[in-house]
């Protein structure tokens, strides 16, 4: 906790403006602990759009720096909450590719965020819970002749 602004009598006391940004990194850090406890599409989904957003903004013609590292920040956040989950061979990927990104050296990294998308991208899958078939349907499907 910070410290107090004041000591009361009753004990100390501390201002709104003093307490309320550490309970806002407490709650986000629990958050994101909750989070990280497995891992799935909710999470995939959001390491993927982290990656877009990073790729898009270095493919702008004149990047702008505090974007950068602002997207750059919010993939090394993502790649943290993926390393925090349970290894499966998915999250292992996933993580891999992050890490990759992350770790790029500065000639390459729109190459190996690109890279990274690809291998991201196909570990996304229709989310059943909002009635995505994974089949057409039955006077739909392709036949071959």
């Amino acid at each position: 906790m910070p410290e107090p602004d004041d000591e009361l009598a009753s004990g100390p006391l501390w201002l709104g403006g003093t307490v309320e940004p550490w309970i806002d990194s407490v709650q986000a850090r629990l958050d994101s602990e909750q989070e990280a406890e497995r891992f799935g599409p909710a999470l995939l989904r959001r390491a993927a759009r982290r990656l877009l957003r990073f790729a898009a903004l270095l493919l702008e013609d004149a990047p702008r720096e505090p974007l950068l590292v602002r997207a750059y920040a919010d993939l090394a956040h993502v790649a943290d909450l993926v390393r925090g989950c349970p290894p499966t061979a998915d999250r292992d990927r996933v993580a891999d590719a992050l890490d990759r990104v992350l770790g790029s050296d500065q000639d390459r990294p729109l190459a190996d965020c690109l890279t990274a998308v690809a291998e991201v991208l196909p570990l996304l899958r229709p989310d059943d819970s909002i009635g995505h078939d994974r089949q057409a349907p039955a006077g739909r499907r392709r036949t071959t002749g």
